[in-house]
């Protein structure tokens, strides 16, 4: 049994980074938070991360193991150099995080972090690689939600237009 405080609910690799992108816009620091609630769900996240890196779940609900090389590190370092953009739209589809809406105001910090711009669906992906990826697949943005599943993250804006 874990005892954890931050991320109970999650089953999968794809829960444990959607509840990490929810609780870091509201414990960071920058964002309202404290920083000591911000460091102990930091390190809660490793865990959780480790514990779950290999199980996914696909868009029909069934979990499946994929080896994953990426760490818990690679992409906290992720989110919070993209947690603060104002107007940019959030999304994990299956293991790659998407980015759209009004990016062009941050288009070179985008590109530092690692993103990649897909002219097709008009949005910066990051797929845990350092290499541009070609595939002969086409999806839409809708065909990839549908395929593999996907988390958007409410962010700060959102919450205050509620």
């Amino acid at each position: 049994m874990r005892n954890w405080r931050y991320f109970e609910t999650c089953h999968t690799c794809e829960d444990v980074k959607a509840r990490y992108k929810e609780l870091a816009k509201k414990l960071h620091p920058d964002c309202g938070g404290d920083a000591e609630s911000f460091k102990a769900m930091s390190a809660e996240y490793e865990r959780a991360f480790e514990a779950f890196k290999n199980i996914h779940v696909n868009a029909e609900g069934e979990q499946y193991e994929k080896q994953n090389t990426e760490s818990a590190d690679i992409f906290k370092n992720i989110i919070d150099k993209i947690i603060h953009f104002e107007g940019v739209k959030i999304e994990i589809i299956g293991s790659w995080i998407w980015l759209s809406g009004s990016t062009m105001l941050y288009k070179d910090e985008i590109k530092t972090a690692g993103f990649w711009w897909s002219k097709s669906k008009r949005a910066w992906y990051y797929n845990g690689s350092d290499k541009k990826t070609t595939r002969r697949g086409r999806y839409s943005m809708n065909g990839l939600r549908a395929k593999w599943g996907y988390t958007e993250v409410e962010t700060e804006e959102q919450k205050k237009l509620a």
